[in-house]
């Protein structure tokens, strides 16, 4: 298939599956917080979605991906078989790529809590729901229910008596725990590990070190073509070291000097 030809596949696909209403198929988890608000949650099931893409291409599949199983051994560290997760130092991940007429749409995902923070030790029905639940995610890229994702599955709070002194539509109150993605230490960022497409993995302290001298990690830096959950990371780390190298210019009683345009660090605040 030419690209033109799968460009335009793909568009038609959008088209077609960005038409279907999905709220009469929408399920809705209630859960309530220990102040006593209760929220509702909705989503799409992962078999309701992928019961309407195979209604309409009857062709399509996903695939999980696997990742090398390493363990450690008398004679070193060997591979055995692979397993469909990985486990990095902020929890589990899993990796959703659904296929629909020659073209891919992949999805990354952490199991969850209901407060949409990451399960650190989760089991493996966990995992399950996660890989499910990612799918969904991959055919919401593909145009099925990509409104459901617009605010990353915020929950809706009862609606409330308007303000008399505020007369403008005002955004819902959601409880103070939730955050998507969650927010990381110091440390935690710079341990978040990042695979790129050639199966070289770096953490991000490593990524930001090379920035210093390496052009093309640099611009990779500041282009933004990252997951969001690696494009929010590398916001908040790299606000971070801006941060500390503003105090060590201060402490050491010396102009701070004007960032460049090539720090990187700047154009990753803005965004």
């Amino acid at each position: 298939m030419t690209e033109q030809k799968k460009k335009e596949t793909k568009e038609s696909i959008y088209k077609t599956l960005s038409k279907i209403d999905v709220k009469q198929y929408l399920d809705v988890i209630s859960y309530e917080t220990k102040k006593g608000n209760k929220f509702n949650l909705k989503y799409l099931s992962w078999a309701k979605a992928w019961g309407l893409v195979k209604s309409i291409y009857p062709n399509a599949t996903y695939k999980i991906k696997e990742y090398p199983n390493w363990i450690s051994t008398p004679d070193g560290v060997m591979q055995a078989g692979t397993l469909d997760y990985r486990i990095t130092s902020v929890g589990c991940e899993v990796e959703v790529t659904a296929f629909i007429e020659g073209n891919e749409y992949t999805q990354k995902l952490y199991p969850m809590d209901q407060k949409n923070n990451p399960i650190m030790r989760p089991t493996i029905k966990d995992i399950n729901k996660a890989q499910m639940r990612c799918l969904v995610k991959a055919l919401a890229l593909a145009g099925l229910g990509l409104e459901v994702y617009a605010g990353e599955d915020i929950p809706e709070e009862p609606a409330k008596k308007p303000s008399t002194q505020n007369k403008a539509k005002s955004m819902p109150a959601y409880p103070p725990t939730y955050q998507y993605p969650r927010k990381l230490s110091k440390a935690q960022l710079e341990n978040y590990t990042v695979e790129f497409s050639d199966g070289e993995k770096r953490t991000l302290k490593e990524i930001f070190k090379r920035a210093e001298t390496n052009d093309v990690v640099r611009q990779w830096i500041k282009s933004g073509k990252h997951d969001n959950t690696t494009a929010t990371y590398i916001k908040q780390l790299g606000g971070i070291y801006k941060a500390e190298k503003k105090i060590k210019a201060e402490s050491n009683q010396q102009p701070q000097q004007p960032v460049s345009e090539d720090d990187g660090f700047e154009d990753i605040i803005a965004k």
